[in-house]
Parts: C-alpha cells; structure tokens; sequence
C-alpha cells in the first residue's frame, strides 16, 4: 500500500501559538541590562530538559545564542552526526523514519536558530527540524514526475511498502504492479515528505505560512541575575505538542 496517509498529516494545518506564561519581573544582568534586548542572551547555555529524555537516554540542551539571536540548538549528548553523503539511502543513517515523526529533533545535530525576538523580558526562538535533511536533499537528482501532484522528484517512479505492516521494505511501483526493484524506505519517506524539487535540483521543502506549526520553539526568561535560562521547549507539530520545561546555565568565556 502506498504510504500516504502519513504525509497528509505531516503537511496538515501549520498555525498555533506560543505556550508560555510571562509577565516575569525584569532581572537586573548588569550594566542596565534587564532581558529586554536580543544582546542580553548572547551566551553559550548549558543544561537539561525536567523530567524529559530525548531519543538518545539524555536530558541534555545546549544553546548557543550571538547579539542578534542567531545560533544552534542542540538535544542530549550524542556525538555528532556525520555529514550526509550518500543519496540513495534516508538521513540520517540508523533512524527509522517510518517509525519517527518528522518534526522531533535528532542528537547529535546542531539546528539553526532563527526568529529570535524578545517580548515582555523573554526571548522566543524557533528551530526548523528538517534543517537536518537540508544536505541531503541538495545531494538528490531531480526526476520529471508528470503523473504526481507535482512537476519534479527525487524519485524515478512511484513506491510502495511491501512485506505487511511494520515492514522496512519497500519497492518501485511499475504500471500498476509493485516491481521487485528496491528502495530504501527512508529515501522514498524523505523525497516524497520533505524535499522539494525543480528542473535544477532538490531542496528542503518550504510549507505554507512559513510551517509554523512545525516548528520546534524555545521561549524563556532570564534569572539569577542573567546567570540562568529558563522557559520551555515545544517540540512537535501543533496536533502532538510536547512542552518540555528547560533549565539552562550561562557557561563563561574563556
């Protein structure tokens, strides 16, 4: 049977809103400093998820935020993942995406901050979580695809999952008949799920309204002084949201 069902919802309805209380007294960091600029959390933050455990057994976040924002987000305490290189089987290697949902956040991965803003002496920040497919879909040849919903693929023809459910088998369909030519089930979830492609290649699928429901989200407030971090993590897309509190240390320069 033809995996559809899965993508329908990954590509479902994208708005939500933020989960976070505030109204938080400002913290005095210091030199006039009170939370209420981007400059304010230009740190390297340290520290763990409460009562949570990410894919790999570790509570671990590290967050590292520049003057305007702009950073990485990291989960547990895996090391870190190889680059993708080979495009004729999923990314990353070892994880079965069939079992994953798309939108939760992979050790071992440092993703993009991006739309830092601060409201009310908190910061909120996003984290795109296919940022972690972006290699791996640039490495992908785009195929003409005039049958599907859309012009160009990373696929060649049509596929199907085959050997019952739960199985990690897949094939390309011909005709109408499933042929005996393999394909890597990650691969075909990835080309159909999350690349986009055109006449010049493939690349990171860009979802309607900016995906918002797809975002992982980090909103926080300052305390001790500037010294810690704290807020909550929301990971998952807007119909299997997990809010996840998170405590976090400024970790000092060298």
């Amino acid at each position: 049977m033809i995996i559809t069902a899965r993508n329908a919802l990954l590509l479902a309805a994208l708005s939500t809103t933020w989960a976070c209380s505030s109204g938080n007294a400002p913290v005095d960091i210091g030199d006039g400093r009170t939370g209420e600029r981007l400059q304010d959390y230009a740190a390297h933050w340290q520290g763990y998820a409460e009562a949570h455990d990410f894919s790999d057994g570790s509570d671990q976040v590290t967050i590292t935020l520049d003057a305007l924002g702009n950073g990485t987000l990291e989960i547990g305490d895996s090391s870190a993942l190889a680059q993708a290189s080979d495009p004729s089987v999923g990314y990353p290697l070892g994880v079965d995406l069939s079992h994953t949902e798309f939108e939760l956040l992979v050790p071992g991965f440092s993703y993009p901050t991006s739309r830092a803003t601060v409201e009310s002496t908190r910061i909120r920040l996003s984290v795109h979580p296919w940022a972690i497919e972006r290699d791996w879909c640039a490495l992908q040849t785009a195929y003409a695809n005039p049958e599907a919903s859309t012009p160009y693929s990373c696929l060649p023809k049509s596929w199907a999952q085959v050997g019952g459910p739960g199985s990690n088998q897949c094939a390309f369909i011909v005709g109408n008949t499933v042929s005996d030519e393999p394909v890597d089930c990650n691969k075909a979830l990835l080309c159909e799920v999350i690349c986009e492609c055109d006449a010049q290649g493939c690349a990171v699928r860009e979802l309607p309204n900016g995906g918002e429901g797809f975002y992982t989200r980090f909103d926080a407030a300052l305390e001790d002084a500037g010294n810690s971090l704290v807020g909550t993590l929301l990971i998952g897309h807007e119909k299997a949201q997990t809010p996840v509190t998170v405590r976090l240390r400024r970790v000092p320069s060298n």
